[in-house]
């Protein structure tokens, strides 16, 4: 099956399997921050367990998105330090253990001042009107004084960023093995992460060299590639949907 069709079906699968469960009630947690991911998730204690945190409602730079994501990171990381507590009011739980939140500080909610600063944007299309006015305004705050991501002319949005990588790497068949492919599409490395883009050019290069002498390997290599192409794809469409700060549209 090609890339082109297995991705969609991969990806409806993978949908059709994340079914929403609300929290048994909207409530505030003390949580202890554990460590930052990048710009809208993070690592805390929660009753004593490692849980793992998703801002509601917005959405960073990816940390392959130039200095913008490690900009957030580092943002986020100064309103949630390690070791800090902070209330979470978790909105949804995934099966996967996600906790969806807004989180609040000392000084306020937190996702809200994300926003302010620039350093995440509002994942509109996951709004509730109720929340829509307040995240809105923040957001717009931040574009008015050109601060952090919006000072550039063009930004391209954070799930933009995703899909072209996704795309990008998932359609690419064996084209994806060659070094320049990489060099002349940056979002498809960053999709790909550096350690997979290094192995998947080595295999191109070594399967670039058939020879009598190598026979046997060659054709496990090419088993071997064909396998990583399909985790790949695989992979980089569960990190499209874990990356949904709100998963609200598969609600009923």
């Amino acid at each position: 099956m090609s890339s082109k069709t297995s991705l969609p079906m991969t990806a409806a699968v993978l949908a059709s399997s994340w079914v929403i469960l609300p929290a048994a009630a909207q409530s505030f947690e003390t949580v202890r921050v554990r460590s930052v991911v990048d710009g809208d998730t993070f690592w805390a204690d929660l009753n004593d367990r490692p849980t793992r945190f998703r801002l509601a409602y917005v959405d960073a730079p990816e940390l392959t998105q130039g200095q913008w994501g490690r900009l957030s990171q580092e943002a986020l990381q100064k309103l949630l330090p390690p070791g800090s507590l902070v209330q979470a009011d978790t909105l949804y739980i995934t099966p996967e253990g996600l906790h969806i939140v807004e989180v609040y500080n000392a000084d306020g909610l937190v996702n809200l001042e994300m926003l302010r600063q620039g350093q995440a944007v509002v994942y509109e299309r996951f709004l509730h009107e109720a929340n829509r006015e307040r995240y809105l305004e923040a957001q717009g705050v931040a574009q008015a004084a050109h601060r952090g991501f919006w000072q550039q002319p063009k930004p391209v949005m954070p799930w933009e960023f995703r899909e072209t990588a996704l795309q990008t790497v998932a359609f690419a068949g064996p084209y994806a093995l060659e070094g320049s492919f990489l060099r002349e599409n940056p979002a498809a490395a960053a999709g790909v992460g550096i350690a997979t883009a290094v192995v998947m050019v080595g295999l191109g290069k070594l399967l670039g060299k058939k020879s009598s002498q190598q026979g046997v390997g060659i054709r496990q290599l090419e088993r071997d590639l064909k396998h990583l192409q399909r985790s790949l794809t695989t992979t980089l469409a569960s990190r499209k949907l874990l990356d949904s700060p709100d998963l609200t549209n598969l609600l009923p």
